[in-house]
């Protein structure tokens, strides 16, 4: 087991964007806006506006990035001949380059280096077969009031597949037929783990594939359920076994770690799991990167966040808050409610077990390569043989649209998408914009979407904008880039 590496998806967040979201709710345990707060804050825009200005201005912006981006892969591709062994560069150098474009990639040679992804690529050219890219992203928005407020995909997500998108098109210009990006949206894979209600994560897939037609990428882009996938690859017989095994692991975790797991001494637990249990530190990282994405049942914390409580908003914010504070100090527990703390707790840590569980046995039983044999996969955790894209405009590589809320600000070259957490706009004090059915100036008819209707209905903001922006409607219409 000690040797076993295992993928991590794009559900578990990074440590360090876990402690971002936290020391700003730590400098302000109100950061997170009331219901009160958030309506008096927030501002309408008619969902004509959407699709009549801000779409528009989206697929403009991914139509001149390709342009660009194939101009300068061409270039790269022209300039590391050598690395080819090529004079000039052609169809498979530039397919390269465009794969490496450290605008939409995360270089990382020790994982992948251009010469292995080019000689791939010319053998499937030479012998016909087409090439194939997938990537597990996308599984859902998390019940959790420090990234989301909602549950359906956002500007930042939209531009999030946006960029997939982009990365398709551009190596569709160098080959004679169309690339399709597969997204593998995960979500049902680790309902296992995070215990997320099946309509939000059905919702969100949906949403998603209604925006790739709406911006007509769905050519480019295709949503996949991935447990459907991965049922209709295995069958019957070996989707069972795949249970089986699963089963298995998550016991046999369990039984490494029960005796050595206290609630009430988060602290000592981790230094004797690291120390004693296999993929100790592994487990460590996964507790810490899911306990904020967990749909709690206790106290019905998950279903009354989803009702707006402010008071489980409340009790949300400082459990997070109190459990780093805990890993990261010997003490006892400080909390005015010990009970709930420890079963709060104890939920996260039976969801670590059990995404672990079924990371393992997906990567045990090689599942990637069965839904994908020969195809290159796209990651946003770098490891050996993917290559890490960069899903958002983040600083943070990792950051994930579905993690954050989408917000857009202005640039000196244009508006900019922006993924952050949820607690961070607001203790920014930025404004919420929703979206709503009916206007003088852009009419709508009562053929509004489902999906788009449930984001109305339920409040969810399409995106933040700056709280000193002074005219709202122009940043939203306005030429978008990715600089």
């Amino acid at each position: 087991m000690e040797a076993i590496d295992f993928s991590l998806s794009e559900n578990t967040t990074p440590i360090t964007n876990g402690h971002r979201a936290l020391t700003t709710s730590n400098k302000n345990k109100n950061s997170l806006y009331t219901e009160s707060e958030f309506r008096k804050k927030s501002l309408k825009i008619p969902t004509g506006f959407v699709f009549e200005k801000i779409v528009p201005a989206l697929i403009n912006s991914m139509e001149q990035n390709i342009a660009h981006r194939l101009t300068a892969a061409a270039v790269r591709a022209n300039r590391n001949a050598s690395l080819y062994d090529m004079r000039n560069a052609g169809p498979a150098e530039i397919a390269t380059e465009i794969l490496f474009d450290p605008k939409l990639v995360k270089v990382i040679a020790r994982n992948t280096g251009r010469e292995e992804v080019f000689h791939k690529i010319k053998k499937l050219n030479k012998n016909r077969q087409p090439l194939l890219l997938g990537i597990p992203l996308f599984s859902r928005k998390p019940v959790s009031p420090i990234k989301n407020r909602g549950r359906l995909p956002d500007i930042g997500d939209i531009h999030s597949i946006i960029r997939c998108a982009e990365l398709a098109k551009l190596l569709s210009w160098v080959h004679d037929y169309d690339i399709n990006i597969s997204v593998f949206s995960d979500g049902f894979k680790y309902q296992r783990a995070c215990g997320t209600p099946g309509n939000i994560i059905s919702d969100y897939q949906k949403t998603l594939r209604f925006w790739t037609e709406k911006i007509g990428i769905d050519k480019y882009v295709s949503v996949i359920n991935y447990e459907d996938a991965v049922a209709k690859k295995l069958g019957v017989i070996q989707s069972s076994i795949r249970d089986e095994i699963y089963f298995n692991t998550y016991h046999r975790l369990v039984k490494q770690t029960r005796h050595l797991f206290n609630p009430n001494s988060l602290y000592r637990s981790f230094h004797s799991i690291e120390a004693q249990a296999p993929l100790g530190s592994k487990l460590r990282y996964v507790f810490l990167s899911i306990a904020s994405s967990v749909f709690y049942k206790s106290d019905d914390l998950g279903n009354r966040i989803i009702g707006r409580s402010d008071l489980a908003q409340n009790i949300f914010v400082k459990f997070m808050s109190d459990l780093y504070e805990a890993i990261q100090s010997p003490t006892s527990l400080k909390t005015s409610n010990r009970e709930l703390m420890a079963s709060l707790i104890l939920e996260a840590w039976d969801a670590a077990l059990k995404y672990m569980a079924i990371s393992l046995t997906d990567h045990n039983i090689d599942i990637w390569n069965k839904l994908q044999p020969h195809g290159i996969k796209l990651t946003i955790h770098g490891k050996p043989d993917e290559i890490q894209i960069r899903p958002t405009n983040s600083k943070f590589p990792t950051m994930t649209s579905q993690h954050s809320v989408g917000g857009i600000i202005a640039t000196r070259s244009g508006a900019k998408i922006t993924c952050e957490y949820r607690i961070e706009r607001e203790a920014a004090k930025e404004i919420p914009i929703l979206l709503e059915t009916t206007s003088s100036t852009y009419p709508t008819n009562n053929n509004v979407p489902y999906t788009i209707r449930k984001m109305i209905d339920s409040e969810q903001p399409f995106c933040y904008v700056p709280e000193n922006v002074e005219n709202i409607y122009q940043l939203l219409s306005g030429s978008y880039t990715d600089a």
